[in-house]
C-alpha cells in the first residue's frame, strides 16, 4: 500500500515540476507587452460538471494546531492560511500544480513594459459585507502590503517591489515595480484583498471576498465558515457550513476522527496510514508539501565558529530522520526543493560522514564535543525530527537539551532569536526564489543570522534574469554557497497525507494549502 501512495506522491510531483517553465515565462516581468492573459470563458470550459446549488450540510476538518491569529499579514505560519484561506482571494491564483497561474478576481492581465502589469477586474466580486470589490481595494491591499512599517509578511516577497499602484476607474489596476521582478505574480498569489473598512477586525474576525465568510472563532475548540452566496465562482461553495475543528496533536485529532467527529484530518500522521484505511469509509490523498530543517543561531559563539555547522550536518543521517518520524513518506535533500525541480542542485547531495563531522569539530576547537539547545515545535514531524538529530548529534559528541514548543510560542521564540538550534519547515513554493530570499542579509526572516554578500547578489540577480538555465546556474551557486558551511540545513522534503471520507469529492489539493472551497458530498 505505501508503494502505491509513493506512486502517487511522485506524480504528484511531475504533475507540479512539468509546467514550472512555462508557469515561470508566464510570470516573467518581460514578458511580451501584447501578450494577455484573459478571463475563461464559458466556451473554455465547456463541457465542465456544474456542481449543485449550496446544500446544508457541514463539512469538518481536524487540525492538530490552532493558530494565534487569523490576519494573513501578521503571521509568518503556515497554520493562519490554512484556516483563513477559504475566507480570501486573490488577484491571481494557480491551478493544481501551484505553479502555472489563473485568473481570480483580476479576470486578465498583460504587460505594459517589463516593470508594468495591467489588471482587468471582474465586475461581479463582492467582500462579505456585502461591498462590490472595485480597483481602489486592490490598491488599499497593495499598498499596505508595500508600506514596510505595516509589517506584512508578504512585503519581502513582493511588497518591497512595488513603485506604485493607480486604479484606473473601477475596474482597472496598474502596478508600477520598481525593477523588473521574475516572481511578481506568482507573489501575488499569496496576497489577499482587504476589506478598509473591517481592517480593525482582521486578525479575529476577519472580512475577506472568499468562498466562505467568518462566523466565528471559539478559541481552543474551532473557526466557523459559512457559505458566501455572493461569491463570483458559479456553483462554488456547494455546502453551507465549514468548520474547523483544533486538537492538542495528531493523536487526538486521529480519535475525534475514528469517532465520526470530523469528515477530514488535514494532515495525517504518516505512521496512522494503516489505521485510517482499515476504518473502510476512508481515503488518502498524498502530495509533497513542505521541507523541514535545521538551523543554528549565528550570534551564538559556538555554532557561528567556522565549520561547526557543516559538522553538524555531516552528523545528520537524513534518510534515517524519513524512516523514523514519517514513514518513509519523503526525501532526504540538500535544498528547499525536491529532486525532481529543475532548479534541485544533484551534484550536491552528499551522505553522512561521522568521522569527518568529528573532525571539523576537533579543528573548531571542540574535540569533545558541546552542549547546545534545540527547540522545536510540538508537532509530529518538527518535534519527530527533532528528537531524532537529538541522537544524531550524540554521535559527535554534541548533548543537546531539546525543547518542544507549543506553535504560537515557538514561532515568538523564533521571531526573538532566542535559541541556539533550531528545527522547522516551511510549504514549498513554486519558484525557489520566494523561498530563497528569506536567507538575504537583511531579511526580517532570516532568523539565523546568515550572511553573505555573494548569495545576497545571487538571489537579486535571479529576479532581473529570465532564461530558465541561467536562472538554474544562478541557483545553483546560491546553494553552494549555503552549503559551505551550513547555516541551514535541509533535513527532508516530505509528502503530505490528507485523509477523506470516501463520500466527499472535489479536494483539491496545492503545495502550499488545501482547498477545501470545491468539495461536495457523492449521493
Amino acid at each position: 500500500m505505501k508503494s502505491f501512495y509513493r506512486y502517487l506522491a511522485l506524480l504528484l510531483v511531475l504533475l507540479m515540476i512539468l509546467p514550472v517553465l512555462s508557469a515561470c515565462a508566464q510570470s516573467s516581468s518581460t514578458k511580451k507587452e501584447t501578450e494577455t492573459v484573459k478571463e475563461k470563458t464559458a466556451e473554455d470550459t465547456k463541457g465542465t460538471e456544474s456542481k449543485p446549488k449550496i446544500k446544508d450540510i457541514t463539512i469538518t476538518v481536524g487540525l492538530d494546531q490552532e493558530p494565534d491569529t487569523l490576519d494573513r499579514h501578521k503571521s509568518s505560519a503556515t497554520l493562519t492560511r490554512w484556516v483563513t484561506d477559504p475566507m480570501h482571494d486573490t488577484l491571481v491564483t494557480t491551478d493544481e500544480s501551484g505553479a502555472v497561474l489563473e485568473p481570480a478576481v483580476a479576470k486578465s492581465w498583460k504587460y505594459a513594459s517589463d516593470t508594468q502589469i495591467v489588471f482587468e477586474l471582474r465586475d461581479n466580486v463582492y467582500f462579505h459585507n456585502g461591498r462590490q470589490v472595485k480597483a481602489k481595494d486592490i490598491v488599499f491591499s497593495l499598498e499596505y502590503v508595500a508600506n514596510k512599517d505595516n509589517g506584512s509578511t508578504h512585503y519581502e516577497s513582493i511588497g518591497k517591489f512595488i513603485e506604485k499602484v493607480e486604479a484606473n476607474g473601477d475596474y482597472t489596476v496598474t502596478l508600477t515595480l520598481n525593477q523588473p521582478y521574475y516572481s511578481a505574480l506568482l507573489a501575488l498569489t499569496n496576497v489577499p484583498i482587504l476589506c478598509e473598512e473591517a481592517m480593525d477586525t482582521f486578525a479575529s474576525a476577519p472580512i475577506g471576498c472568499g468562498p466562505f465568510k467568518f462566523v466565528r472563532w471559539d478559541k481552543n475548540s474551532k473557526v466557523v465558515m459559512e457559505a458566501f452566496d455572493k461569491y463570483y465562482q458559479e456553483g462554488i461553495p456547494t455546502y453551507k457550513n465549514l468548520v474547523m475543528n483544533f486538537y492538542s496533536d495528531t493523536s487526538t485529532c486521529l480519535t475525534a476522527y475514528l469517532a465520526g467527529e470530523i469528515d477530514i484530518i488535514h494532515w495525517v500522521n504518516q505512521v496512522d496510514v494503516d489505521t485510517v484505511l482499515a476504518t473502510g469509509d476512508s481515503y488518502l490523498y498524498e502530495g509533497v508539501s513542505s521541507w523541514r530543517y535545521l538551523t543554528g543561531n549565528q550570534k551564538d559563539p559556538i555554532l557561528s565558529t567556522p565549520g561547526v555547522m557543516k559538522a553538524i550536518s555531516l552528523a545528520v543521517d537524513k534518510q534515517q530522520i524519513v524512516d523514523l518520524v514519517i514513514n518513509g513518506y519523503g526525501e532526504g535533500a540538500v535544498t528547499w526543493e525536491p529532486h525532481t525541480h529543475p532548479y534541485y542542485p544533484k551534484h550536491l547531495d552528499y551522505e553522512p560522514n561521522i568521522e569527518e563531522a568529528k573532525r571539523l569539530l576537533a579543528e573548531a576547537g571542540y574535540p569533545n564535543g558541546f552542549k547546545v539547545t534545540l527547540i522545536a515545535p510540538q508537532t509530529a514531524s518538527e518535534g519527530g525530527a527533532a528528537t531524532v538529530v537529538q541522537q544524531q548529534l550524540k554521535k559527535i559528541g554534541i548533548e543537546t537539551e531539546l525543547t518542544l514548543m507549543e506553535v504560537p510560542t515557538f514561532l515568538e521564540t523564533m521571531k526573538q532569536r532566542d535559541y541556539q538550534l533550531l528545527v522547522c519547515g516551511s510549504t514549498l513554493k513554486a519558484d525557489p526564489y520566494l523561498q530563497g530570499r528569506v536567507y538575504i542579509s537583511d531579511s526580517p526572516n532570516n532568523h539565523s543570522l546568515f550572511k553573505s554578500e555573494r548569495y545576497d547578489e545571487l538571489l537579486k540577480q535571479s529576479c532581473l534574469v529570465t532564461d530558465e538555465n541561467e536562472r538554474i546556474k544562478l541557483f545553483h551557486e546560491a546553494f553552494e554557497i549555503m552549503l559551505e558551511d551550513p547555516v541551514w540545513i535541509t533535513l527532508f522534503i516530505e509528502y503530505k497525507l490528507v485523509a477523506l471520507r470516501n463520500n466527499i469529492k472535489g479536494f483539491i489539493y496545492r503545495p502550499a494549502y488545501q482547498d477545501y472551497t470545491r468539495l461536495y458530498i457523492e449521493d
